[in-house]
């Protein structure tokens, strides 16, 4: 499996590289063992490479089985450089504080990984960032766990510039045989079979202003990294859009496209594809649909020649902060053209 999946969530594919300079410092052949998942290295190169979940969960299965290191998440993680998370890394390294740089990774977390679900909590005097996955295209494996414990807390103290130790770690991963490594790799006390994964630290050790703080060019690399964010939605959600429609066609996806995988398959330019999928000559752009322009001018979308049986318009739903698609689902007419589909906030 290479690319991003549209079942399985995806993640920065240049989150490789980390994982290959840890396999050559452990005298493996990186390029080998990431064929062997059906990843390809040269490809980090490109920005918009991402890797599935389940790939990556693989990678650091046979990357373990390789080198008999149950800890090497860890030692991945710590071959970490900023860059490796784009202009994200850039902003969070010119952050006022640690904290500010925490803030920045849980808003732009599914950038990272679209399966992360981060929060961050203040209690008394301790700060509280909690790694939640989603699990939809299965669970993150122990190690890969512990390769994102061990990107945050680097990034921490890559920021800070010097020493920065957690107060505690809690890992919903299972007892390693030697528990006292992962203490060592991450300065802490690590607490092991935990209901969820969470960093803790001194609030006044994370909140501290750092003389490195840069807010002009920390700026600067959010809005970058916030283009690139809605980028990824938008190809995402547009992919998203042609699936929905497809799945309520009654015969299935059009003749020529027939005898492909339709998840995952080569399926050719969208903007070819949803007007052959729907049976109009001018279908507006799926991103314009995306974004609700029409549903707000009223105009009709999308008037297909064949439809599900039934009366009524279709409604295609969008969740808004994540642009996840919901689906499409039947509706009696309203106010708006029968049989048309609109987009639903």
């Amino acid at each position: 499996m290479n690319g991003q999946a549209d079942q399985d969530h995806s993640l920065l594919g240049t989150f490789v590289v980390p994982v290959a300079q840890a396999l050559r410092q452990q005298g493996v052949d990186p390029l080998e063992l990431v064929g062997e998942v059906g990843l390809d290295l040269a490809r980090a190169a490109n920005p918009d490479w991402r890797v599935s979940q389940a790939s990556f969960n693989e990678l650091l299965q046979r990357c373990i089985a390789a080198t008999g290191d149950e800890a090497f998440g860890l030692l991945a993680a710590e071959q970490l450089q900023p860059q490796v998370l784009h202009s994200l890394g850039l902003a969070w390294l010119a952050s006022d504080t640690v904290y500010d740089g925490l803030r920045r990774l849980q808003r732009f977390a599914h950038l990272v990984a679209t399966g992360m679900e981060l929060a961050l909590q203040e209690e008394g005097d301790a700060v509280h960032l909690l790694l939640g996955y989603d699990g939809r295209g299965g669970e993150a494996v122990p190690a890969s766990r512990d390769y994102a414990v061990g990107i945050v807390t680097r990034m921490c103290r890559l920021t800070l510039g010097e020493y920065l130790a957690p107060v505690y770690i809690e890992l919903q991963r299972p007892p390693p045989a030697r528990p006292e490594r992962w203490e060592y790799l991450l300065s802490s006390r690590v607490v092991f079979a935990a209901p969820h994964n969470c960093i803790t630290w001194s609030a006044a050790d994370i909140m501290e202003p750092l003389v490195t703080g840069d807010p002009a060019l920390a700026r600067i690399n959010d809005e970058h990294t916030q283009a690139f964010l809605d980028n990824f939605l938008a190809r995402s959600t547009t992919r998203e859009v042609v699936d929905k429609i497809v799945e309520k066609l009654p015969d299935g996806p059009p003749g020529h496209l027939r005898g492909h995988a339709w998840r995952g398959g080569p399926l050719g330019p969208v903007e070819q594809l949803i007007p052959a999928c729907i049976g109009v000559a001018h279908a507006p752009s799926v991103e314009a649909l995306v974004a609700g322009r029409y549903e707000r001018s009223r105009e009709p979308l999308l008037v297909p020649r064949s439809l599900p049986p039934g009366d009524g318009r279709l409604v295609l739903r969008v969740e808004g902060g994540t642009h996840h698609v919901v689906g499409l689902r039947r509706e009696p007419p309203a106010t708006v053209p029968e049989r048309a589909y609109r987009l639903e906030d």
